[in-house]
């Protein structure tokens, strides 16, 4: 169960991460 928890988080911090970059590089495009 902790495991699955674990990796519940992790992919809530990528999904985080990507959705950050997206937003730099959309910045970066239209700057």
């Amino acid at each position: 169960m902790s495991d699955n928890n674990l990796e519940g988080s992790m992919a809530e911090v990528s999904i985080k991460r990507y959705d950050c970059v997206k937003q730099l590089m959309v910045f970066f495009c239209t700057a």
